[in-house]
């Protein structure tokens, strides 16, 4: 398992290093590719989304398909031709090869652009990994990563298939100077140089299969309930589901058995709308780690005033949050004297703390 584990984290590293501040989302998919899970991306064009998809598929040596959907996109894009030569026999069927029926690993961009023709099918071969083709055909998808620019419009015509894509991720562009300078000098296309077989993948998912989680079941009960409290509703199903992600997350890392820590991976399933994962994220962190849960929130605040002080924003109100900076800083620092007596690393908060001093001297300027 060892062995395994450090060959799935070589791929990370490697993509990472290609594709700058993506390790999240690069983590999230080799665990659904590893739980035979599907995976929704949502972000603004230009973010990498397919060429991510396309890098994951080289790693595991995959056959891959993927499609952009537009309102006018056919059945016949996605599935194939009519096969002209069967239809004169009297059989209604497809001819597939290269098309999704025939994908392990597919990307589908805008997919909430398609239309009812093509959905039934994109539901049944998702769901039940099977394909209606003049009768019942089993197709060898191992995951689906569909991505949008935004959510659904008609939340109930697409609700089935939303409910399907179990990993959500909302992408941003690069944040960092640095990363950015570097995504610009980039200029050859992706090698993978780390190459999981199919055998080997297989191998790995009855690995997955068997991972203890009795550890963890008293801690996801206590989640659900909490998660019931703050008024978040979730399937039986859907927990269900997550289970082989949280077993996956738990191989990735070396172990047979799943431990609390690996139930952060749920701040990226269970939520419908990104106005929910602020409190999902909140919800998981206090049963699984109060600690960074606190970190989080401050980065979390940190953000939204960063984000305020982009527009326009009147004297009094730079003031208010000054003083309200004050108070943040001075709790920080109290936190951190108590993780340094418990032995724990500070460096989140002292990233916390260079920027609320990066934020004080952008306020000044604002008044000034």
């Amino acid at each position: 398992m060892e062995v395994e584990s450090r060959k799935l984290q070589n791929i990370v590293l490697e993509m990472c290093e290609y594709f700058k501040e993506r390790e999240e989302l690069v983590k999230l998919l080799i665990l659904a590719v590893l739980s035979k899970q599907h995976v929704y991306i949502l972000g603004s064009p230009g973010t990498a989304k397919s060429a991510i998809a396309r890098a994951i598929a080289s790693h595991f040596d995959a056959k891959y398909f993927e499609w952009l959907v537009t309102r006018f996109t056919t059945p016949e894009e996605l599935f194939g031709p009519i096969d002209l030569t069967a239809l004169e026999k009297g059989e209604y069927k497809r001819i597939t090869a290269n098309k999704l029926p025939e994908a392990e690993i597919a990307f589908v961009d805008e997919i909430f652009k398609a239309n009812s023709a093509i959905l039934n099918s994109l539901l049944s071969i998702i769901n039940e990994r099977i394909y209606h083709d003049g009768g019942i055909v089993k197709v060898p998808l191992n995951t689906l990563i569909a991505a949008s620019n935004e959510l659904p419009e008609d939340e109930k015509e697409f609700a089935a298939l939303y409910d399907r894509l179990l990993i959500r991720y909302v992408v941003e562009y690069i944040k960092n100077d640095g990363n950015f300078e570097e995504m610009l000098k980039r200029s050859d296309d992706y090698t993978p140089k780390t190459k999981i077989a199919k055998d080997e993948l297989k191998i790995m998912q009855e690995h997955v299969a068997k991972v203890d989680i009795s550890p963890i079941l008293p801690t996801i009960v206590e989640l659900r309930r909490s998660f019931r409290e703050n008024g978040i509703i979730l399937s039986d199903r859907r927990f269900k589901q997550a289970i082989a992600v949280v077993k996956a997350h738990a191989f990735f890392h070396g172990r047979n058995a799943a431990a609390t820590d690996d139930l952060r991976v749920l701040q990226h399933i269970m939520w419908d709308s990104p106005e929910q994962m602020r409190t999902v994220r909140s919800v998981i962190m206090d049963v699984v780690d109060p600690f960074a849960r606190k970190v989080m929130e401050y980065k979390d605040i940190i953000n939204d005033y960063t984000s305020k002080l982009q527009g326009k924003i009147d004297p009094a109100e730079v003031q208010e949050i000054m003083a309200k900076l004050k108070v943040i800083e001075s709790e920080i620092k109290e936190l951190s004297k108590m993780a340094l007596s418990s032995g724990r690393d500070t460096a989140e908060l002292d990233e916390i703390l260079d920027e609320i001093q990066s934020l004080k001297v952008s306020m000044l300027d604002k008044m000034f």
